[in-house]
């Protein structure tokens, strides 16, 4: 009989899988023809978030990055607090095949001024430290990833509330016209009651007034059936706005609560 894993158990570990931090292992890079030993981790961001986030961090520390050879160098730094001696870091991010939210961070390490490319193939120096180093940088990566998602969804917010302020401003404009449709209505059946009785007046009398008369009442006639026809189309209009409205409410309330959640999840 196969056996079976049971449910919560393989339910925990999967929650355990999803929830680990990653981690830096050894990997090799290539700089000016050159393999070199290195530090690498793989991060669930794009490389826009990573080379920001990694950015903020160490400019924290004091340090600015500099482009060359397709790597960001940053030059005199210490790989954690409890060291004195310095190092040159050598950053290249790249995107995960096949996954553009997902990124590769290569660390080289080498001493201050030396260039990785004239020293010896199979020196790594220390990559225990620089493991260590990369593993440091996933907190403050993770937060500017967080603060990446809350401006997302900040333009998603803005967005559906100025969708609402629209809703609003066309009901305001939907009522206005349907009382102005309403009372050219009015005024409509009044003139068609006193041309009625223009109409009868004129029966037995001049005939070409008569004709007018008639001809007043013809186009009144239709413009009652044109009246009615945007009446019954503003009402519908305005039954459509408010469901939008409502809609438009929902989601409203939806991202608001979206962008709290993700606020709360802010390190102090």
């Amino acid at each position: 009989m196969r056996k079976t894993i049971p449910l919560l158990p393989a339910l925990f570990m999967l929650g355990l899988a999803a929830t680990a931090q990653p981690q830096a292992y050894e990997s090799k890079v290539d700089y000016q023809k050159t393999r070199q030993f290195a530090a690498a981790i793989d991060l669930p961001y794009s490389t826009d978030v990573v080379e920001d986030g990694i950015r903020g961090y160490l400019s924290g520390k004091g340090l600015k990055g500099l482009s060359t050879k397709g790597y960001t160098v940053y030059r005199g730094a210490r790989l954690s607090d409890s060291v004195t001696d310095l190092n040159d870091l050598y950053f290249k991010v790249d995107r995960r095949s096949g996954d553009r939210k997902s990124s590769v961070v290569s660390l080289l390490v080498v001493k201050p001024s030396e260039d990785p490319a004239t020293r010896a193939e199979a020196a790594g120096g220390s990559l225990d430290r620089a493991k260590a180093f990369l593993n440091t940088l996933v907190p403050p990566v993770e937060a500017r990833n967080l603060e990446s998602e809350i401006s997302g969804e900040e333009a998603v917010l803005k967005k559906a509330q100025k969708k609402m302020s629209d809703l609003q401003d066309d009901q305001s404009d939907l009522e206005k016209k349907l009382r102005y449709a309403q009372a050219d209505l009015e005024q409509n059946k009044k003139d068609q009651v006193a041309t009625a009785s223009d109409v009868q007046s004129k029966v037995n009398g001049d005939q070409e007034a008569l004709k007018k008369a008639q001809k007043k009442m013809n186009k009144l006639v239709d413009d009652q059936g044109g009246l009615e026809k945007k009446i019954r189309k503003y009402q519908s209009g305005l039954e459509q706005n408010k469901r939008d409205q409502a809609s438009s409410q929902a989601d409203i309330q939806r991202q608001q609560q979206m962008l709290d959640s993700m606020k709360g999840r802010r390190k102090v």
